[in-house]
């Protein structure tokens, strides 16, 4: 790209708008600021920005996406940042019909609030972002980036669900998430890449994919991110019997069963807490700690082990998020007995947080490499605009 651009890159979630500027083009990728207003719709509303060394912050009551975004922007106009060329957005879900990112508009965003409830707790965040966005700079160019569109080179075997087909046909269907982040791990790996790669993005939420030969084909999130590997208050994969028990013997409504698979289970409802430092630091004396992060390495080997089976080995398994990149407990319990292909984790190295946290002797690397999805975010964004 020969043009140099300012892009504003967006998450809008629930309560938080989290954001970051970059500069891209003419060969550079320069991340700018990084910044985040939380407690939207509160009381306690607090802004952040963080340029360098520098770190500014800001309480107040900010009431709604738009004044999260008039703050950010106040913020990055303080610190001489210059104004966006184009703005791009991180959209958890693009349903069936949006495998690419796409400029914003009216068809877009009537499309997006057709998928709200697939994703409640991700898309209407996003939506409020880009009509915020529009309502301040009416012809500031928006782009949205999903995070689904990176699974859509799963094969039908991976994608189908079991159901009648009257509902692949509306979508009920196989997605995946974390596609973002999973792109970046993948272009961060270069050309050089090993065909059969497994990627651990682990952190609130959590999830797996099975890539090979740089291309998604297999993943444990499914039609909603509430699936898969149970996460901090989340489930993941639950035997759908249950979700018909509870509502036919113990009365539980809809909304009961949403609040209970997104904001009760997970790590929280077997150990007391969905943080894994928290449970990390209580494990040594708490049962209930102890078996959370064992079930969680758990799921999480045992999606290394069917990923392999997808993909006829592993040569390179990698840990991202949160998690992945920094709790060397969970990392070690995921690595647990794989030794059937060819994995041998250094514990001091895993310790450390090394890069690299296989020994010499492990037929499979593993890694540990820090994800950037604004990047991505800002890479496509940018794209869309052209040259």
């Amino acid at each position: 790209m020969k043009t140099k651009r300012t892009v504003l890159c967006l998450n809008g979630g629930s309560s938080s708008l989290k954001f970051a500027v970059f500069e891209v083009g003419a060969g550079e990728e320069r991340r700018v600021v990084t910044g985040a207003v939380e407690g939207v719709g509160t009381a306690q509303g607090r802004a952040s920005l963080k340029a360098g060394e520098e770190h500014v912050e800001r309480a107040g009551h900010f009431a709604d996406a738009g004044a999260a975004l008039d703050v950010a922007f106040e913020l990055l106009d303080s610190k001489g940042v210059p104004k966006p060329d184009v703005v791009g957005h991180r959209v958890v879900h693009g349903g069936p019909a949006h495998t690419d990112p796409a400029v914003v508009d009216d068809a877009l965003l009537a499309a997006l609030r057709s998928v709200v409830p697939i994703a409640p707790l991700h898309m209407p965040g996003a939506i409020a972002a880009m009509e915020a966005v529009r309502k301040r700079s009416p012809r500031l160019v928006q782009v949205a980036c999903f995070d689904t569109a990176f699974h859509r080179t799963m094969p039908s075997v991976a994608s189908r669900l079991p159901l009648p087909e009257a509902l692949d046909r509306d979508g009920v269907r196989r997605y995946g998430f974390h596609g973002l982040s999973y792109e970046y791990i993948v272009s961060a790996l270069g050309k050089d890449r090993p065909s059969r790669i497994v990627i651990a993005h682990l952190g609130n939420g959590s999830s797996l994919v099975a890539v090979k030969d740089g291309v998604s084909v297999d993943t444990t999130m499914g039609f909603t991110p509430t699936g898969g590997v149970p996460m901090g208050t989340r489930s993941g994969d639950l035997d759908p019997g249950v979700m018909l028990y509870l509502a036919r013997e113990r009365g539980y409504s809809m909304e009961r069963l949403e609040k209970l698979v997104e904001h009760e289970s997970g790590l929280l409802a077997v150990g007391g807490a969905s943080d894994v430092k928290t449970l990390i630091a209580r494990a040594p004396t708490d049962d209930r700690a102890r078996l959370a992060l064992d079930l969680f390495g758990y799921a999480v080997r045992k999606a290394i082990g069917s990923f392999a089976a997808v993909l006829g080995g592993v040569e390179l398994l990698v840990f991202t998020g949160g998690i992945g990149e920094h709790a060397a407990e969970v990392r070690a319990r995921a690595c647990d007995d794989l030794g059937f292909l060819g994995l041998a984790l250094d514990v001091e190295k895993n310790r450390r947080n090394e890069a690299v946290i296989s020994d010499a002797t492990s037929r499979c690397i593993v890694r540990v490499l820090p994800t950037d999805e604004e990047l991505v975010i800002a890479r496509h964004a940018s794209a869309l605009l052209g040259t």
